[in-house]
């Protein structure tokens, strides 16, 4: 009798169990589909995904892309190689990358997402779109990279606060830039093909880690407005004093010029009449000889 009840118990209890689990898997689909999950999201958890996202910044990691973009890309489309795999700057490992993909820039500064259409004054704005309305797109897999990590070597801090004055910052360490510097080399290297030339090597050092140095380090972000304003305080007055002095001088001239005009009218006058009175003076004079005669 016991076992009799224990068999259906069991029964019973794996009936249950095998139904709970059904659901349960059937509400976890209908749940990721909802939130749109892909399966390399799936990879990490919700808590994972947002820690991650406080520590890589999504505005620098797109103003990171943006100098690989006008730097270094360039570069593997003018030889025509294919950046490895192995590469931190392989666009395909950008977290954000489906960001990037995703925004249209519009004149006047506006922002169209392509995902929804939505328009935006901003970047700032899309970009905190995408964090709320748009994570699917994020690429979390196990070689993914946040490009935001590298804004030392891409110099964040100056891009966001272009135009700087040098003046405002410390004294260059120049070991400090030699260790970005040699960061930046071998990032680089690790970047090249394979069948390496050295022309390659040279046109990308060049690009990304020659100006890490204290030399050139501010040289891209100076503030010339300051020269340049300085220049144009001293030149309007300096021409403007110019100017009154052409004028004074042209003035100069026409009162000479006048001056000798009259005197020369005089002189001319007085010749005039030295004349006149010299003949009517000849002329009496040979009058009255004839007279006497």
């Amino acid at each position: 009798m016991f076992i009799r009840w224990f068999i259906r118990w069991m029964s019973y209890s794996i009936v249950v169990s095998l139904i709970a689990l059904q659901t349960s898997a059937k509400n976890m689909r209908t749940s990721a589909k909802k939130r749109n999950f892909s399966p390399r999201n799936m990879l990490w958890s919700k808590s994972s995904r947002i820690d991650f996202k406080r520590n890589c910044s999504l505005q620098r990691s797109a103003l990171v892309s943006n100098i690989l973009s006008q730097t270094l890309y360039p570069i593997y489309e003018k030889y025509q190689l294919k950046i490895p795999r192995r590469c931190i700057f392989l666009q395909e490992r950008n977290i954000y990358r489906g960001v990037e993909m995703g925004k249209t820039e519009l004149s006047g500064g506006h922002i169209k997402c392509e995902f929804c259409g939505k328009l935006f004054e901003n970047e700032n704005y899309f970009y905190k779109h995408m964090d709320r309305k748009h994570e699917n797109v994020y690429v979390f897999n196990k070689d993914f990279v946040c490009l935001s990590d590298y804004c030392d070597i891409f110099r964040c801090d100056l891009h966001e606060m272009y135009p700087v004055n040098p003046l405002d910052f410390d004294v260059c360490n120049k070991k400090d830039v030699r260790k970005l510097q040699r960061k930046c080399e071998k990032i680089i290297y690790t970047c090249l093909p394979t069948e390496m030339q050295h022309y390659v090597y040279d046109s990308l050092t060049k690009s990304l880690c020659a100006p890490l140095n204290c030399n050139n380090f501010y040289a891209d972000f100076e503030d010339v407005s300051i020269w340049y304003i300085a220049f144009m305080l001293m030149l309007v007055p300096a021409t403007f004093i110019l100017f009154l002095f052409v004028l004074w001088c042209c003035n100069e001239l026409s009162n000479d010029d006048s001056e000798g005009n009259m005197l020369y009218d005089k002189y001319e006058k007085e010749k005039f009449e030295t004349t006149i009175l010299k003949g009517r003076t000849d002329y009496y004079i040979s009058h009255n000889q004839v007279r006497r005669r």
